[in-house]
């Protein structure tokens, strides 16, 4: 009996890492790109501050763990808020566009990859010009993920993120979000597990863990107040969760990105 044939795998996008960066804007300042390809297409993360960006008549709000990608346009302009510090980095590629739409936008919760993927793209661009073979292989990586890891997020998560931006700075439970929304705490794990591929309960930590990073960076509030503040009843675990998901204790994270 013969064998069936093997399913076909889809192709590969095809993209060329060309460019990576960082950028801190000061308060108003506007962010002035140079001479960009016209078949490139760009990815955007904000890590500090808050500011906006206006492309083809959209704006879109910067806050810290905001993730984008779009087409290159002549139409687009990034400025910080005023009294704020905006820093982005981001990534330059040229090939067709993983589309559909002209824009995606989301944050670094909803898509880990990408942000890991972007992290690994600047920690190899800070050893030096990237040969064509690692160039070509991030370029390729990085366009798969944007054509089929940007996963549109349920609506039921839609809320969870209202939900959570209305207690900022609380230490919410799984449990709390289930009530909150009228499902059960298994119909919320399935959610999260097919859509944010991870817990629920690590997607509230990372989250968490962005709202109170930003606290640090721009107030003189004491870790312990923010810990309480944030429902840890004991600073010491606060700090633990803090450093394993930032790499770097509360203390030192607010004296490396202080304002």
């Amino acid at each position: 009996m013969a064998n069936a044939p093997a399913p076909a795998l889809a192709a590969a996008p095809v993209a060329r890492l060309v460019m990576v960066g960082q950028r801190l804007l000061r308060a108003g300042e506007p962010f002035r790109a140079p001479p960009l390809p016209i078949d490139g297409w760009l990815i955007l993360r904000c890590h500090r501050g808050r500011g906006n960006l206006r492309v083809a008549g959209t704006v879109i709000v910067l806050v810290p763990g905001t993730l984008l990608s779009m087409p290159v346009t002549a139409d687009v302009d990034v400025r910080s808020e005023r009294g704020a510090v905006l820093a982005l980095s981001g990534a330059l590629l040229i090939g067709s566009w993983p589309g559909p739409e002209p824009i995606r936008q989301g944050t670094q919760t909803d898509h880990p990859e990408l942000a890991r993927l972007l992290d690994l793209c600047q920690t190899l661009s800070r050893r030096g010009p990237l040969p064509d073979w690692q160039a070509n292989a991030l370029g390729a990586l990085l366009a798969h993920e944007i054509a089929n890891g940007w996963v549109t997020v349920h609506d039921a998560l839609r809320d969870v993120r209202r939900l959570v931006d209305d207690h900022a700075g609380e230490r919410l439970r799984p449990g709390d979000l289930a009530t909150m929304l009228d499902i059960s705490p298994a119909t919320l794990g399935r959610l999260f597990r097919t859509h944010a591929k991870c817990s629920p309960r690590a997607w509230l930590d990372r989250r968490l863990v962005e709202q109170t990073a930003r606290r640090l960076a721009e107030g003189d509030e004491a870790v312990a107040d923010i810990a309480a503040s944030a429902g840890f009843a004991d600073a010491t675990v606060f700090t633990r969760l803090f450093t394993r998901l930032r790499g770097e204790n509360p203390t030192s994270y607010r004296r490396r990105n202080r304002l």
